[in-house]
């Protein structure tokens, strides 16, 4: 019998890893797909989404600036119960349909409102969960669900139980689920793959990749974050040349910092990194970043080995990173140093990044 399943993606990374889900486990199922507004682009990418088959259904939710995220407001969702999740969900076409299951990937209200509704709507609701990237295998994760923390044990408490987790890599998860751990497999061919680069309009892409270091932008001004991100690359550039850097700059953050300085950066900030990595080969290529998954994604999600470097010992502004994820990806890239490169200052930087350019 045909199941009826929901999921939920809040980025474009999401959305891939359902696509694998799909492939996987629920191709012969009814799929209905909600995406969330909070992804660039949503409009354009909710237009070609409707279009694919494998769908039944496509939902675009608007939920920015919709959430409050304070202590305050989590007593009174507590004491109001569902009351309060149907309010909140008020405006999300897809709340009132009965699923089989709910798969999610982000620990965000929005998604914890919707699935006591759903949850409130079929009492037998199966809801399980995804990865959502690095974060999904670190302790910053496994906190909200293994951690004796009383305001951790408060949110589960006020939300629904999740009963399994998907991931593509799950020998280097860093903490114990408490529920059903699943591996799918992280290989994007045939039509999967032309789904994907339809979704994600890969075949418009003009942005030229070619270039001896790729720096990766993270999202700390976005997120009001002082970081030295910016410098850092000014003083690779001494040394590298301007022009053997191109920079892929993060959807969230409001200003191009790096083109104002003269920098080649991607136009196109709706086409997800890892739809490029699957189409492209980097093999003259150098990934540079401060902490960011899209220089590690290309090892463990595609087993690409390309020299990545990792820069968060070289801050001056250490304490805008995460630190949590920061440990994990310490120890997981320390692993495999044959990929990985961790200078411990910018000294150690320039000395082995002028190396591994003489290599590839």
């Amino acid at each position: 019998m045909r199941k009826n399943i929901l999921i939920m993606c809040s980025s474009s990374y999401q959305i891939l890893v359902a696509m694998r889900i799909i492939e996987e486990k629920y191709k012969e199922d009814n799929i209905d797909i909600l995406i969330t507004d909070t992804i660039a682009q949503s409009d354009s990418l909710y237009e070609r989404m409707k279009r694919e088959t494998v769908f039944s259904n496509v939902y675009l939710w608007k939920v920015k600036g919709k959430f409050d995220f304070s202590k305050k407001q989590l007593l009174r969702d507590a004491i109001s119960g569902y009351k309060r999740s149907f309010v909140l969900v008020s405006d999300c076409e897809c709340r009132n349909k009965s699923y089989d299951v709910f798969l999610y990937a982000s620990l965000s209200l929005f998604a914890m409102h919707l699935g006591n509704v759903l949850l409130h709507n079929n009492k037998k609701l199966k809801i399980e969960m995804f990865e959502d990237g690095f974060s999904t295998y670190s302790a910053y994760t496994g906190a909200f669900f293994n951690n004796i923390n009383f305001k951790r044990r408060f949110l589960r408490k006020l939300f629904f139980k999740t009963s399994a987790l998907y991931v593509f890599n799950p020998e280097i998860m860093s903490w114990k689920p408490q529920f059903d751990l699943y591996k799918i497999c992280p290989e994007f061919k045939g039509a999967c793959l032309e789904t994907i680069n339809r979704v994600f309009d890969y075949y418009s892409l003009k942005d030229n990749y070619e270039a001896s270091v790729i720096f990766f932008e993270e999202s700390y001004a976005a997120d009001g974050r002082k970081i030295d991100d910016v410098e850092l690359v000014e003083s690779i550039a001494e040394y590298v040349g301007k022009d053997n850097i191109f920079v892929k700059i993060h959807p969230r953050n409001p200003t191009n910092r790096f083109s104002e300085r003269g920098y080649r950066t991607n136009s196109n900030i709706s086409i997800p990194w890892e739809v490029i990595l699957i189409n492209k080969s980097f093999d003259h290529t150098v990934f540079v970043t401060l902490a960011s998954n899209a220089a590690m994604n290309p090892y463990f999600l595609f087993q690409k080995k390309t020299p990545s470097f990792l820069l968060f010992n070289c801050t001056s502004t250490p304490d805008a990173l995460y630190k949590q994820i920061i440990e994990y990806d310490k120890k997981l890239c320390s692993e495999h140093s044959d990929v990985f490169y961790i200078p411990q200052n910018q000294e150690q930087l320039k000395e082995q990044l002028i190396n591994i350019l003489g290599k590839v």
